[in-house]
């Protein structure tokens, strides 16, 4: 019993550091905005886990993988994602990312119910003291591995784990816009955006025999948004009142479009910073998977994932359009035209200047989810030491990553709500993201009983397309290597270690959509080093 109440104080010591680790701190990806791996010993492979689930993150890929762990199994993993990035426009000679640092944990234990069996005996057959990486070679090892699990164990298991599904995270400062601002505006606008999904899995693991279990989890997901960027709308989102003695379709903000068509210099677009706090959103999912072991050379693995089914995000934004506005009258006759727009916002706001047009508000981000997802994989065993695995992941981000859409509501500004029309905004900006085919590949080698060696390539091609290429989501590297090693600190203990690192990839914007015009003809650059390190006990 002692041992039991052991086992529950560390899993609720491992709980507690998940929260406190910032599990929901934005994770800069490879994959799109899924991470090439999450556990620690799936990283030194670059991502392979579909046939080879040897930690409790398989909960979180194949949820079948847990039936290779056995008694009581729990571990933990923190990992500190380096960025390097670079933007560049017109306006911007070299604009790097300067919050390059991104945390992220993620945690679970499984168990066998025969665990909690007083009576149970304490012995091990050899095959499963050769899984979990005992050598009976000379019988040194013998003392340890019988210790640990029933000859007969019990081919349930369930488990629960802590892990970040996904995200991006991006940190500019002073990026000169091109629209936004007076003439001649010295500082830049900051471009900043953090996006995380934490999701607890409950899991159930069957093994109707040795070669073969099936395994299913529930998601419960919670997601945050953080956003700062400056965002471009059509003139007509400046509604207002109609200006008199001009046609009824010409409104305060299509004046400035009109101007354009007579003179060739207006404004066909209205540019202002929006920065949202925390919204946040609670979803669900499921996934499933089989894991196949014929022979004892050869074992394969398949697993879905459902899409994240969540609700609107909402928190707290706002809005400025103060230095757009300022820069309205540049125009020709400037000075005329200028006294012209200060009278008349004088008229219906009683301010005769033009005074700061700021508001605060809330922010419903709709139908934003991650996507279905699919994978499958084998893992080969030429002998004992020697380990050959491939995955092949398929990601349907169009069948979610098509569009941002955020309405804004509650504007308590004078001012703002007679420029829109009304106390809300409805905005857009298109995604469009590509489908993706991700190919993993990963070696391990067991050095001797203590230390075990890996290394992997992972390959996904970019899924954003030019024409809708923002820098708050940089998620553009495509080619990445790992590796990494596993050492047992003691019999039931063993620490991991791995580095990934994305190859630098780079992407220029072109045709762009109307509404983003200040990202035509960017360039980004990043690359992504990865260090995760893990600890995982068996009781």
């Amino acid at each position: 019993m002692r041992r039991r109440a052991g086992a529950l104080v560390a899993l609720l010591s491992m709980l507690i550091q998940l929260v406190a680790g910032g599990a929901l701190s934005p994770l800069w990806a490879s994959n799109g905005v899924f991470p090439v791996a999450g556990g620690s010993r799936a990283a030194g492979r670059a991502g392979v886990d579909a046939a080879i689930c040897d930690d409790a993150y398989a909960m979180n890929t194949n949820p079948a993988g847990i039936t290779q762990l056995y008694g009581l199994h729990a571990d933990t993993s923190f990992g500190l994602f380096h960025v390097d990035a670079l933007y560049r426009d017109p306006e911007n000679a070299d604009a790097g990312n300067v919050n390059r640092f991104f945390p992220i944990t993620n945690g679970g234990i499984v168990f066998s119910p025969d665990f909690f069996d007083a009576n149970r005996a304490e012995t091990m057959t050899f095959s499963e003291a050769e899984l979990m990486g005992f050598d009976d070679e000379e019988g040194e090892d013998e003392s340890m591995w019988k210790k640990f699990e029933p000859a007969i164990p019990s081919p349930w298991r369930f488990g629960a784990g802590i892990f970040t599904q996904g995200g991006a995270g991006a940190d500019f400062h002073e990026i000169k816009t091109r629209n936004y601002g007076p003439p001649g505006f010295p500082n830049g606008v900051t471009h900043r955006t953090g996006f995380a999904l934490l999701s607890l899995a409950p899991t159930v693991a069957y093994e109707f025999d040795k070669t073969f279990s099936v395994g299913a989890a529930v998601n419960l997901n919670y997601g945050q948004i953080d956003l700062d960027m400056p965002f471009s709308q059509d003139v007509g989102i400046l509604g207002g009142p109609n200006i008199p003695g001009l046609p009824a379709f010409v409104n305060f903000g299509e004046s400035f479009r009109l101007i354009q068509d007579l003179f060739g210099d207006g404004r066909d677009e209205v540019n202002g910073v929006t920065k949202i706090e925390k919204a946040t959103a609670w979803g669900w999912g499921f996934r499933f998977g089989a894991l196949w072991h014929p022979v004892d050379e050869w074992s394969f693995g398949a697993w879905y994932a459902s899409r994240t089914y969540m609700q609107d995000f909402e928190g707290d934004v706002h809005l400025d359009f103060d230095r757009e506005i300022q820069n309205l009258p540049d125009f020709p006759f400037p000075n005329l035209f200028e006294a012209i727009i200060r009278g008349f916002l004088s008229g219906f706001t009683g301010n005769p200047i033009l005074s700061p047009i700021e508001s605060d508000g809330r922010v419903i981000i709709r139908d934003f989810n991650f996507p279905e997802r699919a994978g499958l994989g084998f893992a080969y065993r030429p002998n004992r030491d020697w380990l050959i695995a491939g995955d092949l992941k398929w990601h349907h981000w169009s069948q979610t990553f098509q569009k941002f859409t955020a309405d804004i509501e509650e504007l308590n500004s004078a001012e703002l709500p007679l420029l829109v029309g009304g106390t809300s905004i409805h905005a857009e900006m298109p995604l469009k993201w590509k489908d993706q085919w991700v190919f993993s590949g990963g070696i391990e080698h067991r050095w001797d009983n203590d230390l075990t060696l890996r290394c992997g390539i992972n390959y996904g091609k970019n899924i954003i397309p030019p024409s809708t290429y923002l820098v708050i989501f940089p998620a553009i590297t495509e080619l990445s290597i790992a590796a990494g090693f596993s050492y047992r600190l003691a019999p039931n203990m063993v620490f991991d270690l791995a580095y990934e690192h994305a190859f630098e990839n780079q992407i220029r914007a072109k045709d762009h959509w109307p509404l983003g015009l200040d990202y035509r003809n960017s360039e980004y650059k990043v690359s992504q080093d990865v260090v995760i390190a893990g600890i995982q006990y068996d009781f």
